[in-house]
Parts: C-alpha cells; structure tokens; sequence
C-alpha cells in the first residue's frame, strides 16, 4: 500500500493510503481502492450528507493496508463477476494483511513475499547482525554484495530448489574466499584463479566468528525454501513458485 505521508514502522499519520492489485501476468490493473480518514468539507462544518464525502475510514493509517487489502481482494466486485478468485497474493511481510484475508475471505488464500521484499529482510539481518556482533567487515558495500549473491542465486534457479539451497549456502563460502563449490558460470575465481579478488571485498573476509554466524544464517534461510502451490478450484489454478518462509532462530 502507498500513503500520500512518508512514514516509518514506528510512526505512520498519512490521511490518505491508496492499494492497487495488479495481475502477475497481464500486468494489467484489476483493482484499486483509496482510503481516506478526512474530509476537508467535513471539516468545515458541513454535514456527510450535503456532499460527496471522501471519509470512508476510521482507525490508524497502517490499518488501512489490510482493510484494502480485503476490498481488492475478497470483496472485489469484478472478480465475482467473473466467477474469479485470488489465490496468491505478492505483497509485502505485512502479517496483519494475510490475517485479515484469512478471516474476511472464504477460500483460501497464499500469501507469497515478492523479491524485493526477501531481498530486504536478508539485508535486515544482516544489518542487526552487524550490530551486535560490531563485524567491521560488514560494511553497506559488503552487505549490499551478500544481498546481491542471494538475490541472484534465488532467481537464476528459478523453481528448482536443490540449486538454490546449494548456492545459498555457498554464499558464506565465496564470501571468504572459498570457491571450490562456486558456479563457474557467474563466479570471477574461475577467470583468474590465484589473482582472483572481489569486486567489493577484497581478498574475502577473515574473521572466521562471522564466518560461523554467515554459515548458520545462510543455511537457516536455505532450510525455509520450499516450492508452494496454491490449491487449485474450478476457477483456475495458479502457478508453483519459490517461497522462503519467515526464519526460525537456530541454535
């Protein structure tokens, strides 16, 4: 969901919050919904009745994600028409929006993260990692480079997880210097061998504590990926795809 305010997690006053659901393959508009929690003629005095009130909302602007969410989704009008339903929904890692969808709709409903999303909670964790442990060798140059290796193993094996389970665990490995179980198609070690060095990280990293932390949180992210399939209907039936579910803390 869009606000015409900028807002954080902490603080988000926008009156105005706008949702739009676009098809995965048509990439065509199917729906769109604007919320409102103020009306300047309202606010003048006027009654909701003389005008055409554009206040159609009540509650705090980051609970009009999910409550969009169920009007473009399981309220849709067009869809219903058509004897449609949504089954997968890329959005972002909202939990109250798939919980809202869960109670409000009477079929089931998948909820997939997109990429730029998963993306983003690598990079999180990464980022609190580098702050409790005070790594020097995670930088933002760096951070951004392990981003970069995980978004790029999860969407050059598209679909097939065994590859992407391997290179996500690799990512530790190339990370320092490593490269005995590196694709030779992307990774420079195998153009230059022993003069080999990152772009980004110089001769890798050497802090062997990262190394163990990088290890175990890699392979955390590789032990949630997994191929889902939304069930199938009458109405149709949608596509398989890569889905890394939220991580578990491992010991």
């Amino acid at each position: 969901m869009g606000w015409t305010t900028r807002g954080t997690r902490k603080n988000n006053d926008s009156l105005t919050g706008y949702s739009v659901l676009i098809g995965y393959f048509s990439k065509k508009v199917m729906a769109y919904d604007i919320r409102n929690r103020k009306c300047r003629i309202c606010n003048g005095g006027h009654k909701p009745e003389d005008h055409d009130c554009s206040k159609n909302f009540q509650g705090t602007a980051k609970s009009m994600e999910p409550a969009s969410a169920v009007i473009i989704t399981c309220e849709n009008r067009n869809l219903k028409d058509a004897n449609m339903e949504i089954g997968v929904l890329i959005a972002d890692n909202d939990s109250g929006t798939i919980a809202a969808l869960h109670e409000r709709c009477n079929h089931e409903v998948v909820k997939h993260s997109g990429m730029n999303h998963i993306s983003k909670g690598v990079s999180n964790q990464l980022y609190e990692l580098k702050q409790e442990k005070s790594y020097k060798e995670l930088n933002n140059d760096s951070i951004k480079w392990i981003q970069r290796c995980f978004t790029y193993c999860v969407t050059k094996h598209d679909r097939n997880v065994d590859e992407i389970k391997k290179g996500l665990v690799n990512i530790p490995e190339s990370a320092f210097n490593n490269h005995a179980k590196c694709d030779p198609s992307w990774c420079g070690y195998y153009k230059h061998n022993e003069n080999y060095t990152h772009d980004v990280i110089g001769a890798g990293f050497k802090n062997e504590n990262l190394h163990n932390d990088l290890k175990k949180m890699f392979q955390n992210l590789a032990n949630n990926v997994l191929i889902r399939r939304a069930n199938g209907s009458a109405r149709g039936e949608s596509p398989s795809s890569i889905v890394l579910l939220p991580s578990t803390q491992q010991d």
